[in-house]
């Protein structure tokens, strides 16, 4: 998002020796007593599940990145979209919904999945998904994550700067790969905070 050179080790280096800084939003989370900020992705569906199971699968095969393919396919054809309501400055969304995710940036896990989403551009980044049938799950995940799928009869983006998320069932949810489910009638509101780190940048 910042493109800041994090595979060129000495690029990176000469930023950090100059003191290149830049002000980036974060992204607030509010469950009940708890605020919790975050600097990518919140989400509730299909994401969290693969977070979860991949968590696991990962200890297990030593942080091996191929655990994430075979647990995209199960979670992509047994996950059942769950019953949600959405509100987001004039937006309502009720009804049911395969994924529904919050960026501060453009990617996620190495996928493009907010194109043109900046961590300083004083927004979060909002995805739905609706009730996706089974058979229409690939082409809109391969769509999805190429940054694409504005076409798409189920899928939509927004740009926001506060949401509410609730379900009357307990739902699958995630904070930068962190899973952690909400219970049935739970309520988080998600917000930007506007500059609130410095990060070094170029």
């Amino acid at each position: 998002g910042l493109n800041s050179p994090f595979t060129d080790l000495n690029r990176a280096l000469a930023i950090a020796r100059a003191g290149h800084t830049r002000r980036v939003d974060l992204g607030l989370l509010v469950r009940g007593d708890e605020r919790r900020y975050f600097a990518t992705t919140a989400g509730a569906g299909l994401s969290a599940v693969v977070a979860s199971l991949a968590q696991s699968e990962t200890d297990k095969a030593a942080g091996s990145p191929i655990t994430y393919i075979p647990t995209l396919c199960r979670a992509l054809l047994r996950f059942q979209p769950v019953e949600v309501e959405i509100a987001a400055e004039e937006l309502i969304y009720r009804g049911k919904s395969l994924q529904a995710s919050v960026s501060n940036c453009q990617t996620e896990g190495g996928f493009w999945l907010m194109p043109g989403a900046r961590p300083d551009d004083g927004f979060l980044h909002m995805l739905i998904l609706g009730d996706v049938p089974r058979w229409q799950r690939p082409w809109y995940v391969l769509q999805i994550i190429r940054g694409k799928g504005d076409n798409l009869a189920k899928a939509h983006r927004y740009r926001i700067k506060k949401v509410t998320l609730a379900s009357p069932e307990p739902l699958p949810f995630y904070l930068d790969g962190e899973f952690l489910p909400l219970a049935a009638g739970e309520k988080v509101e998600i917000q930007v905070e506007e500059g609130r780190l410095t990060a070094i940048a170029p």
